[in-house]
């Protein structure tokens, strides 16, 4: 019930730890009424910051479930915001409410092939509130299974195709429904560098951050890496490792298991999978991202410019030694002089670029030297013959 008391939204969540009961009292609490985000004055607050206040307005019949499922997922995503270690405990809930359900439906394409059973978007759609409550009974008493892909392959480049799997309409559902909540929690998780299926983001605007960062900060090289048949390969163990970083609702975890291992129909023949995604699937770009984030995305950042100097010059000094000894004949010494030069002129600019700022004056690089000597270049092979 609407007692009009402001909710005390920032309070909740400061509780520790947070667990599914605490999202789910949080989540009733709003279910009653909507919640509206007002920026306080500068008066009401400290000077250059802004406040946000929680609080509770009237909910019309009209509108209040559809509000009442965004409110649910704004809290999944403010709670992972707030805490990157919590675990979510409780959300195979919402996949059961059929309110949810009926709204992941009406986000489905309307224009696609249907799955193995022959039933297209519009035909479910004949007997759609039906349908929904018997979904939304099997997934509650777990009586839910998806059924296989329809394999079908479509182009991709000369004398290339890709296979495509096909799932059922009701399979699309609750994939847009898992879809929905994985999102929630784990877009605050995912990089900012990170574009590919992504909300709000695009191709198009990645091209753009990279052209800036080409002609604008000091950049000498760009990798090209492609993951060849990414979606074909994912290791299902993995994967479920990753999910459970974040996830640890089991009825959740082995809903996802199911979609992963839903096996292929073609050509009237059913054949089972071990690893990848299904691609087609709703399900599957977040999937993939949630895999890239943590053996790509969080490695790189990592591991970037995180080699320590004193690691990196003992390389460095290695390889002059064996440059010299290989290149050090006679007549040659201009050179192996000359690549001496240049190399530590790079050496220097390399340190330089390390925090992409200027860290060491020319002056301060020769000081280094001294405590940190390069190996002289010098003459190891004689190849000249004196006569007598």
């Amino acid at each position: 019930m609407n007692t009009g008391e402001p909710l005390n939204f920032q309070k909740q969540c400061d509780n520790k730890p947070i667990d599914g009961k605490l999202l789910q009292d949080i989540i009733q609490r709003q279910s009653d009424c909507s919640v509206l985000a007002k920026k306080s004055r500068n008066g009401d607050g400290a000077k250059g910051t802004t406040r946000m206040n929680w609080v509770a307005r009237d909910a019309t019949a009209a509108h209040r479930g559809g509000e009442r499922l965004s409110t649910k997922l704004a809290a999944l995503t403010l709670m992972a915001k707030r805490n990157p270690k919590l675990k979510f405990t409780s959300v195979t809930g919402m996949l059961t409410d059929e309110r949810f359900l009926k709204e992941c439906f009406w986000e489905i394409k309307r224009n696609k092939a249907p799955g193995i059973d022959g039933v297209s978007v519009e035909g479910y759609r004949e007997n759609l509130v039906e349908n929904l409550k018997g979904l939304a009974k099997r997934l509650k008493e777990w009586k839910y299974k998806p059924q296989a892909l329809r394999r079908t392959y479509i182009s991709k480049g000369k004398d290339e195709k890709r296979p495509l799997g096909i799932p059922a309409v009701e399979d699309k559902i609750v994939q847009m429904g898992i879809k929905k909540i994985l999102e929630a929690i784990y877009e605050v998780d995912f990089l900012d560098v990170s574009y590919g299926f992504r909300p709000k983001k695009n191709c198009h605007e990645a091209l753009r951050v990279l052209d800036k960062a080409i002609m604008t900060e000091p950049v000498n090289s760009v990798v090209d890496m492609d993951a060849k048949k990414y979606f074909d390969t994912i290791d299902h163990n993995w994967l479920m490792r990753f999910l459970k970083e974040r996830i640890a609702d089991r009825n959740l975890l082995r809903l996802i298991g199911r979609f992963l291992n839903t096996g292929v129909m073609e050509y009237g023949k059913y054949t089972e999978v071990d690893k990848g995604t299904p691609q087609g699937g709703l399900i599957s770009p977040i999937l993939a991202n949630i895999y890239l984030h943590y053996v790509l995305d969080l490695w790189l950042k990592t591991i970037r410019n995180k080699v320590k100097l004193e690691d990196w010059w003992r390389i460095y000094k290695m390889k002059l030694v064996g440059h010299y000894r290989y290149y050090g004949v006679s007549g040659n010494r201009a050179s192996i002089d000359k690549f001496s030069w240049r190399t530590s002129e790079l050496a220097f600019k390399w340190i330089n670029r390390r925090s992409q700022k200027n860290s060491l004056t020319c002056a301060q690089y020769q000081q280094f030297l001294k405590y940190h000597p390069l190996p002289i270049p010098k003459i190891h092979h004689s190849l000249y013959t004196l006569s007598h």
